[in-house]
């Protein structure tokens, strides 16, 4: 299945300054605070300072939405402190969550959860993340199979059983760095929302042995895992 199948938005995350724009989608991000740019996995990324309330957002509308359906979320996030807990992607609030992944100060792991966090997984594999290092994450919600996945740097996934919970739509907006007074402290840089489950060989492909896949170099032809990748 080619990358780009049921891929919702895309966003390089590579501006200065300003407004991010969705490379492949409609979901273009407000920036809320002046969310800076740093030195990324991919070219340059977005820097988040957690003392000065940074964050991207968008209002709720039908991409970003789910329910219970498959959906994945990919990304590179780098933290720069854990002195709290640091949000990464997240459509909720405080009161109603509809999907959530962060890194998590009190167990010390990136988590992804949804409804509020009452169906949770945590990173357990990977750990304790350092500071000052980039990692891959991909997080999926598997309706079908009834699992809620997180993996890290393409190593073994942690999963965990949702008995058939799905996530709630909400009318909640999307936002990249916040969740009520938590704020990411460090950067996020070229992340994708896709209504599907990726499978194992894409998840590999974007890991890209660690140095990435941008957007930019998705040559897809045929169908059925046909790719090539070729430097533009």
């Amino acid at each position: 299945m080619a990358l780009k199948t049921s891929l919702i938005s895309y966003w390089k995350l590579g501006e200065a300054s300003g407004n991010r724009v969705d490379s492949h989608g409609s979901n273009t991000l407000t920036d809320n605070n002046t969310v800076t740019q740093a030195a990324g996995k991919i070219g340059n990324a977005a820097q988040f300072t957690a003392a000065s309330s940074e964050y991207l957002s968008i209002v709720d509308n039908a991409g970003i939405s789910t329910g219970n359906i498959d959906f994945s979320i990919a990304g590179w996030v780098y933290l720069d402190s854990k002195a709290s807990s640091r949000r990464i992607f997240s459509k909720t609030d405080n009161t109603d969550s509809e999907y959530n992944l962060f890194y998590r100060q009190s167990t010390d792991r990136f988590q992804f959860d949804i409804n509020s966090g009452g169906i949770a997984v945590a990173a357990s594999t990977l750990g304790s993340p350092s500071t000052a290092t980039w990692y891959f994450i991909v997080a999926w919600h598997d309706a079908a199979g009834d699992t809620l996945n997180i993996q890290i740097n393409n190593g073994t996934a942690d999963s965990t059983a949702t008995a058939g919970v799905g996530p709630s739509d909400t009318a909640y907006g999307l936002q990249l760095g916040r969740l009520g007074t938590d704020y990411m402290d460090g950067r996020i840089d070229d992340t994708a929302f896709w209504k599907r489950t990726l499978s194992s060989d894409e998840r590999t492909q974007l890991y890209n042995g660690g140095n990435g896949l941008s957007y930019d170099v998705w040559d897809i032809t045929g169908t059925g895992g046909s790719f090539i990748f070729n430097m533009i």
